[in-house]
């Protein structure tokens, strides 16, 4: 008993890490994509000043 509970307990803290790790990796890449709209919609905005 002592031994499955440990299991149970190892693999809950492994999805536990590999949820964190899936969820940082979705939030830097919604911001890259956020920021890289913006920089491009300044960007247009600077060229349509210009032009």
């Amino acid at each position: 008993m002592q031994t499955n509970a440990k299991l149970y307990s190892t693999q809950l803290m492994r999805l536990f890490y590999e949820g964190s790790v899936l969820l940082f990796f979705v939030l830097g890449l919604v911001i890259t994509v956020a920021l890289g709209a913006h920089a491009l919609e300044q960007f247009s905005s600077a060229l349509q000043w210009i032009w």
